[in-house]
């Protein structure tokens, strides 16, 4: 599922990385970090920021979210120029104990 999650990346096809993880779930497969961190990714190359966000929600209760994950949907907020969300996940980032690397 990962390589063709991170395909999606490639191909700016958000939709198809959003039904890979479903389809993941329903399978008894639990996504790993990096599966939706290209999840995440293919969300910000296709304009989607609130998938993005969907997706890191997911990931921290999942306890998967690490500083690449926050970073990831922070880059999705600010290439859609949604700086309210891209300040709000920042201190979300260091309230969760990880570190803005730029």
């Amino acid at each position: 599922y990962g390589a063709t999650i991170r395909l999606c990346v490639r191909q700016e096809r958000f939709e198809s990385a959003i039904v890979l993880i479903k389809e993941m779930k329903e399978a008894g497969f639990k996504p790993d970090a990096q599966t939706y961190k290209y999840a995440v990714e293919a969300c910000k190359c296709s304009g989607q920021w609130r998938w993005a966000l969907s997706l890191l929600r997911e990931m921290v209760e999942a306890g998967l979210a690490d500083t690449a994950s926050f970073e990831a949907a922070i880059n999705a907020c600010q290439a859609a120029g949604e700086w309210r969300w891209t300040l709000s996940l920042i201190e979300e980032m260091k309230e969760a104990g990880f570190s803005p690397t730029a």
